[in-house]
């Protein structure tokens, strides 16, 4: 059985990357529908319809035009991606499950690149009070993706004389992912079943920080019977850490 991708999936990355043209891009178009773009819709539907059960939850596939505001011919995304997180304004504000698609291969994790400073503020507390609930988040992901964390840095870091937290108590942007190199692997027939599966395990991520969006955290809330149904009725407060502070709607 054939992979979702192939080789010339990243043949046309490759070319795209070369050749940022129109008239390059013209010629190869119908490699880029059937190749790249048809094959990337079909992914995000996979994986994105696993969470057709929360109401909140969607998921996109990039097109190759860079700029909607521009005419296609100004520039060609050499990178595609597919995206999975509660609906939302402000995208790469939001923490979501991601995959970008590159000639190098694919990577696959959780993000939040352009948070607002009260949200890396707000997990910073969260993680002190109680590190070892993101921890146990974390733990099956490194042992089952040979994940890699980065991020940007405040130039002046914030203490930390916990080794356990150090990597992230200066974040000011969170990438938690892992690598699918171009070749045997992103071609194997056994990709979509991995994306599938992963998507899944890493929106518990997504989840956690969710409730860091509130400006204002309360110290504590106390969680009555009515949140608690209401929270069952929405099927968005699948996190421990948004019962603790009293649910969200997203």
């Amino acid at each position: 059985m054939a992979g979702i991708f192939n080789k010339n999936t990243t043949e046309f990355l490759k070319g795209i990357r070369d050749n940022n043209n129109k008239e390059w891009f013209e010629e190869h178009k119908q490699e880029y529908l059937t190749d790249v773009y048809e094959p990337l819709c079909l992914l995000a539907k996979e994986m994105g319809e696993q969470f057709s059960d929360i109401p909140t939850v969607v998921y996109k596939a990039s097109r190759i035009y860079q700029d909607a505001n521009y005419p296609p011919y100004q520039h060609y995304r050499n990178t595609m991606w597919i995206y999975i997180l509660h609906n939302a304004m402000m995208w790469n504000q939001t923490p979501m499950v991601y995959m970008e698609l590159s000639a190098d291969g694919i990577v696959f994790g959780f993000k939040i690149s352009k948070p607002q400073s009260y949200v890396m503020e707000n997990f910073r507390r969260e993680l002190t009070a109680n590190k070892d609930f993101f921890l146990d988040i974390l733990k099956p992901l490194k042992e089952k993706y040979d994940i890699k964390i980065a991020g940007e840095e405040y130039k002046r870091k914030k203490p930390c004389e916990d080794e356990e937290l150090i990597e992230f108590m200066s974040k000011k942007t969170l990438y938690i992912y892992f690598t699918v190199p171009s070749g045997r692997e992103m071609y194997s027939a056994k990709l979509t079943e991995r994306l599938k599966e992963a998507a899944i395990d890493f929106f518990s991520l997504a989840d956690y920080f969710m409730p860091f969006l509130i400006k204002q955290l309360p110290a504590e809330v106390e969680i009555t019977e009515e949140n608690e149904q209401k929270a069952q009725k929405l099927k968005t407060d699948s996190s421990p850490i948004a019962e603790k502070y009293g649910g969200f709607m997203w």
